[in-house]
């Protein structure tokens, strides 16, 4: 029983985490959050690639983000709940409005997941 209880305790303590980092990137931009979940909507996301480099844009013209990848050798697919979680640590992590921060996920760190803010539109 207690090795089963502890795998179903591990995942529920996962989903907390972006659930509490999804709201914390709420909180400080919510269109961040919008731009998060169309970019990662692409099932086939995968570094490096034009996708990843090329980023999103937010509705409002202030935040970028983006994958740099080039580091990763051979390619890494990101699935979809990756990119997401990653993201929204990512935006928690980052200033006041989510952005101007970069972290290294992946197989060595080669992905580096980038969202940049700036107060004057792109």
């Amino acid at each position: 029983m207690k090795l089963t209880a502890l795998p179903i305790l591990a995942l529920s303590l996962a989903g907390f985490a972006v659930a509490n980092d999804q709201a914390a990137c709420q909180e400080k931009n919510g269109n961040l959050v919008k731009t998060i979940q169309a970019f990662c909507s692409n099932q086939a996301l995968q570094v490096p690639s034009s996708y990843a480099s090329r980023g999103a844009t937010s509705s409002d013209k202030h935040s970028h983000i983006y994958i740099d990848g080039s580091a990763c050798k051979p390619a890494e697919w990101i699935p979809q709940s990756f990119c997401l979680s990653q993201f929204y640590n990512t935006c928690a992590n980052g200033g006041a409005h989510g952005g101007n921060v970069g972290m290294m996920f992946g197989n060595g760190g080669c992905q580096v997941f980038k969202i940049q803010y700036t107060k004057h539109p792109l």
